[in-house]
């Protein structure tokens, strides 16, 4: 192998293992009453497909951004938490409840995004 190669690949390889301290991560909490709401699931999906603003204008962001903090229809609610710099377009949370769902979370969960993955876009059972 030609050096130049190797150190381009070392170099390579070093970028991508710092990059992986920065990968979202998810998990399936949420309220104990996630499993057991009638029509929980259809009124999370009505809510982000219906209720939730998708363009890709910055409209909803955690506590203390000036933006509302996301959807709900029901008891089933999708917005962001975490620091008020943690904000979302609407189609940025639409894929993110896609990624929450395809990471096997049926009913609640999160995304963990952003610095040190202090964000988090969230379906949780409200009262």
């Amino acid at each position: 192998m030609h050096p130049s190669a190797f150190i381009t690949l070392l170099v390579v390889g070093i970028a991508s293992a710092g990059s992986l301290d920065r990968r979202d991560s998810f998990d399936c909490a949420g309220s104990g009453l996630c499993g057991s709401a009638v029509n929980f699931v259809r009124d999370c999906d009505i809510a982000v497909n219906t209720v939730l603003i998708r363009n890709d204008d910055i409209n909803y962001g955690a506590a203390g951004s000036n933006k509302a903090d996301g959807a709900q229809r029901g008891r089933c609610k999708i917005f962001i938490a975490g620091p008020r710099d943690c904000q979302r377009s609407g189609n940025q949370m639409w894929q993110d409840y896609q990624e929450i769902r395809g990471h096997g979370c049926a009913r609640c969960g999160s995304k963990h995004w952003g610095q040190d993955n202090a964000c988090r876009t969230t379906v949780n059972y409200v009262a």
